[in-house]
This record gives C-alpha cells, structure tokens and sequence, in this order.
C-alpha cells in the first residue's frame, strides 16, 4: 500500500512538473486582458500544486523511515548470552538509536 502511495506521489510529481514546462511555453505568447490574468492564475495554481505533489512525496517517504533502534532490540540480549557463553565481561553501548533510515 505504500508503494502505491509513492508511485502515485511520485506520477503527481512529475504531472505537475510537466505542467510547468508547458506553462512557461504558453507564456512565450502574447496574452491581453483576461488572459493574462489567467494566465498568471494559473501559474499561481500550478506552484501550489507542485509544492503540495512534493510535500506529499515527502511525507510518503518519511513514513517508511524506521528508527534504526529497532533494528539492535535484540542485540543487549544476544551480546548478554554470548558474553556468558564466553564467560567475558562486555558492555554494550547504543547511540543514536532515534535515527531514521
């Protein structure tokens, strides 16, 4: 379900990127009165379109980042019972636990 929501972040992206690109060949001709009014409009329109596409894209990503603590939630007690095992004294020190990957 995530992958989905990225690709579509991702297609949303790009649409309004492609959006842009057109948009600045359009204002390449001549507008008058209303139509220039529309057109800056519709510049306006498809910023905020392109900021919302990337915050979202963002915001998609971010949710698939994990704290990389969970990755070593077993390791106190691995290197616990590997310790005894091997009949050594070791202490095991976690930093940065709350980093996201």
């Amino acid at each position: 379900k995530l992958d989905a929501l990225l690709e579509v972040a991702g297609e949303s992206v790009q649409a309004a990127n492609q959006a842009a690109v057109l948009l600045e060949r359009l204002l390449k001709f001549k507008f008058e009165g209303a139509a220039a009014g529309l057109m800056v409009t519709l510049g306006e329109t498809l910023e905020r379109a392109s900021r919302y596409s990337a915050e979202l894209q963002r915001a998609t990503l971010a949710t698939r980042m994990q704290p990389v603590g969970r990755l070593f939630q077993k390791f106190p007690r691995l290197v616990r019972e590997l310790a005894k095992a091997l009949g050594k004294d070791v202490e095991l020190n976690i930093e940065g636990a709350a980093t996201e990957v």
